[in-house]
């Protein structure tokens, strides 16, 4: 298992884009600004539809009193 672990790894190493990170100074920090990013997008969208689903809820509960 390890083995099959260690051979994936040396393609992505010896790939192209592998080759590229390492011999870029700019790629590897932008594509880890991306990455980030990215992420952020996605906890941000996830917390805006939780608070908009929490909010309706509230109004709901408003107009049933």
């Amino acid at each position: 298992m390890i083995g099959l672990y260690a051979d994936g790894l040396r393609v992505l190493e010896q790939s192209g884009p592998g080759r590229l990170a390492r011999q870029s100074s700019w790629i590897y920090p932008f594509a880890d600004v991306m990455h980030v990013l990215g992420a952020a997008f996605v906890v941000g969208a996830i917390a805006v539809f939780d608070c908009a689903l929490v909010f309706r809820r509230f109004e709901d509960a408003a107009h049933r009193t």
